[in-house]
């Protein structure tokens, strides 16, 4: 419906008498519309092309770079196509023709459409509206069409069902009025209409107006079209829950798709396809449907799509209780949304900064063309000169000042620009806790699963031989063999119970680790060298390991948190015990302090298995680890709290092929102690 209309505003733009003459400038539109259908790419290079070398005047001009974005637009070239946009907004300003305004707000709707950027698209296409009214009414109803379909993507049924019905009854007009029935168009609207009732879950009204377009798509053989009502059909059965009717219909509508159709439309039937996949609880059929999906996304960067189809295969890897998986995919639906972010920036930002550049060219011009013509006047006599230099002054100040007040303007343009990326980074932000979260409730879901299972089956088995007990009891049937055997099982539930319930006391006790307080801890000052040299070798006295320290050769005084520094030791040496070193023959660990100007920096090295590169990023993260059936993955988690919050440093892990490497650096004075009354909560 973009093109058609796009089509239709470029032709009913007439040329100016300069430049091409009306021939020639019908041909190259006709060689860059035919070479636009075999690649876009060498399309746009035309465009390049007939700008650079042909002698085009301003509405020539204009109409090539109209060309020019709607193609960068159809390959995706959305940053170029807001660059083009901004030089067609520039030479209009010398050109009063309302319909090359029109082509203007039409494409920026259709850029901010394709983006996601729906209001701003709303905006565009609502100045496209008040142009059309003054065209045509052919366009007028086109226009509110392309406003209708931004409606129903924002949610807006009403707006959108009003616009598409409007339509519909200016074609019932031109049948009355000129005899004449545009059937192409009247299918599309009543497959929009359908759509729209759909959305309302109105699925009588829906299936009234799909009842229509199907009639009519048969009877002019509109078979792309048929496969639209197909896909519908298949929808309103599958919210019915008419399973193999919405089967039927969508496989058809795929296989006429799949032949006529672009990847997008494709897509848009998988969608629904997988949609009844998990209705029928196929969710391996609908995860397999869903790669397809996936795949072809990426590899035409369609992000909105590949938001939409992560945030599905999460759900469907969450029913299937691929936790990890799910939360993979979780991880990946919040990348690609800051990706599309970003890009909306990159557009928006590319557009202003464009435009700035051409304001800043105009005032370039402005200054030279001042400075000829004080040039000229220093040629005249006296009294010219007098007089030139007086008109100089008043035109100096003049220009200075339209040039303040442009610079105004645009210094507040881009205060809101800065306020819409600020806004941005706020929900990127909020994005990544959300991600955190999900990960968070992840793993504490998966440890608890197991012990509150355990329990649940114990008390289940107890409660039916209590019954049975009390039943035989009843009937004088109990017998001392079947009492025993009733005590026996009684005490192995209770024993299980017992342990499970153990197990989920140590495992929240080291869930509220994570937030983690400073309770009976004192900040003191020390001698840093002496602290670890006792206790490091007390903790490694436990396991047994030989450990290397290098400390400085003088006393070394720090303000700290004894405990906290312990318990860090503590868990770094457990970590390389559990992890590192299980399977080495000659387990070893090295501990080496280094003094820094106002800190401290404490080197840890194994000589176990190491750490890979990808996982070095990922240890501090809550519940991340290599064994999450035997261990929390919470250690690492809690450590990096400890240091970062309540330390006040930093502690990264290094990547090695030879071990594992965790460097801390820690001021040697608390600059903000925290209080017992204080916590640090990992986020």
């Amino acid at each position: 419906m973009f093109r058609i209309l796009l089509c239709l505003a470029l032709w009913c733009v007439p040329v100016a008498a300069e430049g091409l003459s009306d021939k020639n400038f019908e041909t190259l539109r006709q060689e860059l519309r035919s070479q636009y259908l075999q690649d876009p790419q060498k399309a746009i290079l035309l465009c390049d092309n007939a700008l650079a070398q042909q002698p085009l005047n301003t509405t020539q001009r204009i109409k090539v770079l109209n060309y020019k974005a709607w193609f960068q637009l159809e390959t995706n070239a959305l940053a170029a196509s807001m660059h083009t946009i901004a030089d067609i907004k520039h030479l209009l300003r010398s050109v009063d023709d309302p319909r090359l305004t029109y082509v203007y707000y039409n494409l920026s709707g259709g850029v901010f459409a394709k983006l996601g950027m729906d209001e701003l698209a709303l905006e565009n296409y609502q100045q496209a509206l008040k142009i059309s009214e003054q065209m045509n009414e052919a366009m007028f109803y086109q226009t509110r069409n392309n406003i209708a379909a931004v409606h129903l993507a924002l949610g807006q049924h009403k707006q959108a069902l009003d616009a598409y019905l409007g339509y519909l009854q200016y074609l019932d007009k031109r049948v009355k009025s000129q005899g004449q029935d545009e059937h192409l168009s009247r299918s599309l609207v009543l497959i929009n209409i359908t759509k729209t009732y759909l959305a309302e879950q109105q699925f009588a009204k829906a299936k009234q107006f799909l009842q229509q377009a199907i009639a009519l798509q048969q009877q002019h053989q509109f078979t792309y079209h048929l496969a639209y009502s197909a896909q519908l059909t298949g929808r309103l059965a599958l919210l019915e829950h008419d399973y193999n009717t919405a089967y039927q219909q969508l496989q058809a509508a795929l296989e006429t798709l799949q032949a006529q159709g672009n990847k997008q439309e494709v897509d848009d039937v998988k969608l629904d396809l997988i949609s009844y996949y998990r209705a029928n609880h196929k969710l391996t059929a609908a995860l397999q449907l869903l790669h397809e999906v996936l795949d072809s996304a990426s590899s035409r960067d369609d992000k909105r799509l590949l938001i939409k189809a992560l945030a599905l295969q999460s759900q469907l890897l969450e029913e299937q209780g691929q936790y990890q998986a799910a939360v993979g995919s979780l991880r990946r639906y919040n990348q690609i949304e800051r990706q599309l972010l970003q890009q909306q920036n990159r557009v928006a930002l590319a557009r202003t900064s464009h435009e700035l550049e051409l304001t800043e060219k105009d005032l370039q011009i402005d200054a030279l063309q001042q400075e000829n013509r004080l040039q000229e006047a220093k040629a005249d006599t006296k009294i010219k000169l007098l007089a030139t230099l007086l008109m100089f002054i008043v035109i100096y100040i003049a220009s200075s000042s339209v040039a303040i007040v442009q610079i105004r303007r645009k210094k507040r343009h881009l205060v809101e620009a800065l306020q819409k990326l600020q806004n941005t980074q706020l929900q990127l932000l909020e994005a990544e806790k959300m991600s955190a979260l999900a990960a968070m409730v992840s793993g504490m879901a998966h440890h608890l699963n197991t012990p509150t299972g355990l329990i649940i089956t114990a008390n289940s088995a107890f409660a039916n031989n209590l019954r049975d007990i009390e039943t035989q009891l009843q009937q004088k049937t109990l017998t001392p063999q079947v009492l025993r055997q009733f005590l026996a099982h009684g005490q192995a539930g209770v024993a299980i119970v017992e342990r499970s319930a153990q197990r989920l006391s140590t495992m929240v006790e080291r869930f509220k680790a994570i937030n983690l307080t400073i309770k009976g801890a004192q900040l003191i000052r020390i001698d840093l060298s002496a602290f670890l040299n006792l206790h490091v070798r007390e903790i490694a006295g436990r396991f047994d390991r030989q450990v290397t320290l290098t400390l400085p050769q003088q006393a070394f005084f720090v303000e700290t948190y004894p405990s906290l520094l312990h318990e860090i030791l503590l868990e770094l040496i457990q970590n390389s015990m559990q992890h590192g070193l299980q399977d080495i023959a000659k387990p070893h660990i090295q501990i080496e302090l280094s003094t820094l100007p106002n800190a401290w920096r404490l080197t840890y090295g194994d000589n176990g298995t190491g750490i890979s590169e990808l996982a070095c990023g990922q240890v501090f993260i809550p519940f991340y680890g290599t064994n999450l059936s035997q261990q929390l993955g919470l250690g690492l988690s809690i450590v990096n709290n400890t240091v970062l919050h309540v330390l006040g440093g930093k502690i990264e892990c290094i990547y090695s092929p030879n071990g594992a490497i965790f460097e801390l650096t820690v001021p040697t004075t608390i600059l903000q102690p925290v209080t017992k009354s204080q916590a640090v909560t990992h986020e």
